[in-house]
Parts: C-alpha cells; structure tokens; sequence
C-alpha cells in the first residue's frame, strides 16, 4: 500500500470518527521505507501510541477497496 493511500484513509477515518488522533502508517518492505510499497498490501492503524488494527487494501474483482481490521482484547 502506498504512502498516498494511507494518507487518504487516514483522513477519512478521522473524519468518519471525529479523532485527529488516528494515524495509517504503510509498513515498510524490509529495508524500504513509508514511501514504498508494502509487500501485503497493508498498513497499520493506531490512535495516539496504541495499535487499534490495520488496513487491508482489495483488488480482486477489478475494483479496489479496503478492509479495516480492529482488535479488541478482552482485557481492554
């Protein structure tokens, strides 16, 4: 996923849930950077430090979209 993606995400997301906090982070290819291209087609989410999900970009079908993935622990 690319760096323009998550920037795109991450707006919509703040928007959708009013938190500026929310921040869509590619990660990296080993020894690349946020800049190029993940390997899975994923991107992490977090809200302030803490990692909530990720994001799953779909290509199937001809049509793109994204899968957000949240997880709630039982202790939380």
């Amino acid at each position: 996923m690319h760096k323009s993606e998550t920037s795109r995400i991450e707006k919509y997301l703040r928007g959708k849930f009013k938190n500026d906090s929310i921040t869509v982070k590619p990660q990296a290819l080993f020894g690349g950077d946020e800049t190029t291209e993940t390997k899975d087609g994923s991107a992490e989410i977090k809200i302030g430090s803490e990692h909530v999900g990720e994001v799953y970009k779909d290509t199937e079908d001809e049509d793109v979209c994204y899968h957000v993935q949240i997880t709630i622990l039982e202790e939380d």
